[in-house]
């Protein structure tokens, strides 16, 4: 890492500090001038952590639609010693290979989205395919799709950090709501072959509630706990928009998963 612009340094006496920053609850916006750079994913708003001896990026993010050629808009949620990094070792290790994994990322996710859209167009068309069994799978990969429409579009959309926050949070629901899906396509199994006698109504209200109305309380809550324990959320990252947290990615996504 290379520093490339000059150290802004924020302050404010009197008031109560964690660590040696001061935490914000509405991200503070600055510029910072450097030498020309066309890249922008060269780019890393950071500030000098005193704890670790070093640049640090949490809380804070670089803003692409605010940014040119040579300054750079950072957003932070904290007061501290701020400045702009060029990640001329990570950038040219990471270029060799990330051309290749971009290309191959988008010819999975596209024969994966082409087969599950032939599958819900099957399921929804023909007559000796609808039944119970196939409306459960026509969800889930009505699920699937949107998911992975959402991430090819939205996963790399790090430079605009509020569009970045909301993408992760529909990917939480979406992946939620396959996983919830995938359960109830694994109960109805279960029940074509232990029950004998077909039930007297059906099933398909606790269905819908458990597959979208389960996941989407999940996602509200853990959206209330952002907002009420962090500072910063969660939710959106500096390299990818997702959860950002590892305790609270375990809570909310991975546990409800399994």
């Amino acid at each position: 890492m290379m520093l490339s612009s000059s150290v802004l340094s924020v302050n404010v006496l009197g008031v109560e500090k964690i660590g040696n920053t001061i935490p914000l609850t509405k991200p503070m916006e600055f510029i910072l001038r450097h030498k020309p750079m066309k890249d922008f994913s060269e780019r890393k708003c950071v500030y000098w952590d005193f704890e670790e001896t070093g640049w640090s990026q949490k809380g804070c993010y670089a803003v692409a639609e605010k940014s040119t050629e040579e300054t750079t808009m950072c957003q932070c949620y904290h007061l501290t010693n701020f400045a702009v990094l060029v990640d001329v070792y990570g950038l040219a290790q990471n270029e060799k290979h990330k051309n290749n994994l971009d290309i191959l990322t988008w010819i999975g996710c596209g024969i994966s989205i082409t087969s599950l859209t032939i599958c819900i167009y099957v399921f929804s068309s023909f007559r000796s395919a609808k039944n119970d069994r196939s409306a459960i799978n026509s969800n889930l990969c009505f699920c699937l799709l949107l998911a992975e429409l959402f991430f090819l579009c939205g996963i790399g959309q790090t430079g605009y950090p509020s569009f970045c926050s909301v993408v992760a949070a529909v990917l939480h629901y979406l992946f939620l709501a396959s996983f919830f899906w995938m359960l109830i396509a694994g109960f109805q199994i279960y029940v074509l072959l232990v029950e004998v006698f077909e039930p007297d109504g059906s099933r398909f209200v606790q269905y819908y509630l458990l597959g979208y109305i389960a996941p989407l309380l999940i996602v509200l809550c853990s959206l209330l706990m952002d907002t009420l324990l962090n500072y910063e959320s969660v939710y959106g990252f500096r390299d990818f928009c997702w959860i950002n947290s590892n305790i609270h990615l375990i809570l909310t996504f991975l546990c409800p998963s399994s």
